[in-house]
């Protein structure tokens, strides 16, 4: 029995680039050599728009998708921005860290 579908979570996560590329060719050398479709969960933009078909974008205020061409051509400044490298300033500072009470000398 061979699969229809090839379910890949995070397989570009904690790679040096050279290694997420290699991965990349894989992935998309199963895709075509085995006609297997490919459902690949990923926080890695490039890797993703460099291989995927179709992207569905997880974005506050629900899901929007479209091809990797479609979506670099999108004018809604959401998408804009998730595609971005640019970070804009934060509204508001980051929570500071909190220590834990100091541990207590064992008597």
């Amino acid at each position: 029995m061979q699969p229809v579908i090839l379910l890949c979570d995070e397989p570009f996560s904690g790679l040096d680039p050279i290694s997420a590329r290699r991965i990349e060719t894989l992935l998309v050398g199963i895709n075509r050599q085995l006609g297997m479709t490919l459902l690949v969960v990923s926080h890695s933009i490039a890797s993703t728009m460099r291989i995927a078909d179709h992207v569905l974008l997880l974005l506050e205020g629900g899901a929007i998708e479209g091809s990797p061409h479609a979506l670099r051509a999108s004018v809604d400044p959401r998408i804009a921005a998730f595609l971005s490298e640019e970070v804009d300033d934060v509204d508001e500072a980051p929570p500071t860290a909190r220590s834990a009470a100091p541990a207590q000398a064992a008597p």
